[in-house]
């Protein structure tokens, strides 16, 4: 009996920083990073507001915790030096208006 092929489990995963992936145009090098709760996904008004101020680079979904963890740039976020790690946010919206703090 032949055995089942097995495929790879891709590259092994490492911290994003700023020199790893390319920056969209105007976003003077804004890279953070924010985590959602996979409940937060009905709320997709809020969602919306959010991610229309975001050009995602990277979405990993953490199958235990049930959170998204997301790279991204944003013209929310402070500027980071070049090689320096992203900084983590909390992403704050009252519907009409949103906000990112650093955590």
């Amino acid at each position: 009996m032949t055995e089942p092929a097995t495929r790879p489990r891709g590259r092994p995963r490492k911290e994003v920083q700023t020199d790893d992936v390319e920056q969209p145009v105007g976003f003077e090098n804004r890279l953070g990073r924010l985590t959602i709760k996979s409940d937060s996904m009905a709320e997709w008004p809020n969602l919306l507001l959010l991610f229309s101020h975001l050009v995602v680079i990277r979405c990993r979904f953490d199958e235990q915790t049930k959170f998204f963890h997301y790279v991204a740039y944003s013209p929310l976020f402070e500027i980071v030096e070049q090689g320096d790690m992203a900084p983590e946010y909390a992403m704050h919206t009252d519907g009409q208006n949103i906000a990112a703090v650093k955590v």
